[in-house]
């Protein structure tokens, strides 16, 4: 039972580890596009693509689901409502990722209670001459709901597996002991014939 605990709880593990994995794969395909999408010309940052084009639409609004974006003075210039529920990341955390340069994962949990997997990190003009802070992110609901559906369905199965490996057991043992107790059978009987047999050499002798 032990043993296969710790083996249910080892493929737990594979299966969060692999989709942390594909979420943060996904995240910074993510981030790639926002490079393209997202403008900073003298007037300000602006989202570039065509609503003529679904495919560009339907980018920009996945991009700009769960997205901050601030500036170098820690002001917050947009937020999506799914960001709000979050909650704007403070100017402590802003100011930090701009003077660091290096992307920030972390996981948030938003007021409904739902975690979401945060990438932050920041965005330059073309020249270099400012530096905007950008954080986009994707909902761990679904993840959860698969780990969670795994852990019931494998621990409520475990008893039948546990039941199903003795009575295989025992059948596999049976059968592998078949051939030994013919023999010994064999063996007895043969055993008792030897002995009739000098039972009745004895008598004759008499």
């Amino acid at each position: 039972t032990f043993v296969l605990a710790v083996v249910g709880i080892g493929f737990r593990q594979i299966i969060a580890l692999s989709q942390e994995q594909q979420n943060r794969m996904l995240i910074e395909e993510q981030w790639g596009a926002l490079r393209g999408y997202l403008r900073f010309p003298a007037s300000g940052p602006h989202w570039l693509y065509s609503a003529d084009r679904p495919e560009q639409s339907s980018m920009v609004s996945r991009l700009r689901h769960v997205f901050l974006l601030a500036d170098s003075e820690r002001r917050v210039l947009e937020i999506s409502p799914n960001y709000e529920m979050i909650g704007a990341d403070s100017p402590k955390e802003i100011r930090k990722a701009i003077q660091s340069g290096a992307p920030v994962w972390k996981v948030r949990v938003g007021s409904d209670g739902a975690p979401y997997l945060i990438r932050a990190g920041t965005l330059s003009t073309r020249r270099g001459d400012r530096t905007y802070y950008a954080a986009i992110g994707r909902s761990l609901l679904l993840n959860q709901a698969v780990l969670s559906r795994f852990t019931w369905t494998y621990f409520s199965l475990l008893p039948v597996i546990i039941l199903t490996g003795g009575f295989v057991g025992w059948f596999l043992t049976g059968r592998a002991l078949h051939p030994l107790n013919t023999l010994a059978t064999t063996s007895q009987r043969d055993v008792k014939r030897l002995r009739l047999v000098d039972f009745q050499a004895i008598d004759h002798s008499r």
